[in-house]
């Protein structure tokens, strides 16, 4: 009787346990769920971050692997599955001290408020400065990172010399590769601006000298590149003999933008129409003069 009493006592807490530690996470994902997040057209990346953050309750047994590859699941992402899996038909009943730890930060987080306003409240003030992609209506932020111009280009200037000054000279600042690491497979993404609670909070984590002085998304353009021989490039100057030299990015590679004020330095960006496949970037735009328009730092990404 004593035994059978043991035995009862041991699979509550081990039911109690499997419980609370799912509960450390906001969201439980299946096979089911990342085949659903696939089908949706989430990249591979944005698939990669959401497996990272939630409670992995996957079947990666022989058979599940089968069924995740007739679905069309990419090896990178059966990995992070197999590398994240903290529950499910295959996983082990003792959670190691890895899953222990992140639970562990994960009841921390939890408890720190129960009330999901107070819970979005606390993320908007804790957020990190920069632009972040948006997934869900909660959301899930992914920040997008910065790229280097790697050069300038100029014109040859032969329609200049034809035309006797007064066809334009255009001058090209481009970036290395045909396409952005940032893969976005939706056509009308979301975005989020975080300025911090003080302007110069932006700058200081983005190491721009001339966020210093940007408030608002006003002060920034949306940029669609021009791919051509494996450089994505802009137009951000002209010149001819007669009007002079003009800087500032072209208006046909601009692409509008709507935003939405959500609180002190925290805006969100969004779109009327979706956006046609290609490569973009926002860039900072504000106070610019002969000296600084041409920016060397943007957050580019792609729509695939």
């Amino acid at each position: 009787m004593k035994l059978s009493h043991r035995f009862l006592l041991l699979f509550v807490v081990l039911f109690t346990s499997s419980i609370l530690f799912s509960q450390g996470y906001k969201d439980t994902l299946t096979n089911k769920s990342i085949i659903e997040l696939r089908k949706n057209n989430l990249g591979v990346d944005i698939i990669k971050m959401k497996i990272t953050k939630s409670f992995c309750a996957f079947d990666l047994s022989v058979d599940g692997l089968i069924q995740l590859k007739k679905n069309g699941i990419s090896d990178e992402i059966i990995t992070s599955m197999l590398t994240y899996q903290t529950g499910g038909e295959n996983s082990a009943n003792i959670v190691n001290s890895n899953q222990g730890n992140r639970f562990a930060s994960n009841q921390t987080s939890s408890n720190s408020s129960n009330d999901s306003k107070t819970s979005e409240k606390n993320n908007l003030k804790s957020t990190r400065p920069g632009i972040y992609y948006c997934i869900g209506s909660a959301p899930e932020l992914i920040q997008l990172e910065t790229s280097v111009f790697s050069r300038t280009k100029s014109g040859s200037g032969l329609a200049t010399g034809y035309t006797q000054g007064i066809a334009k000279k255009k001058e090209k600042s481009l970036l290395n590769g045909s396409s952005s690491s940032f893969q976005i497979e939706e056509k009308s993404p979301v975005f989020r601006f975080y300025f911090g609670e003080g302007r110069d909070d932006f700058a200081t984590s983005a190491n721009f000298a001339w966020f210093s002085s940007a408030s608002n998304p006003n002060e920034f353009l949306l940029i669609r590149f021009d791919v051509k021989n494996g450089t994505r490039e802009i137009i951000t100057g002209s010149s001819n003999l007669y009007s002079g030299s003009s800087t500032g990015v072209d208006n046909s590679n601009r692409v509008a933008f709507k935003f939405q004020k959500i609180e002190e330095g925290v805006y969100k960006i969004f779109f009327d129409k979706p956006l046609p496949k290609g490569e973009y970037c926002f860039m900072y735009a504000g106070g610019t003069n002969a000296s600084t328009a041409i920016i060397n730092k943007v957050y580019d990404f792609s729509i695939k």
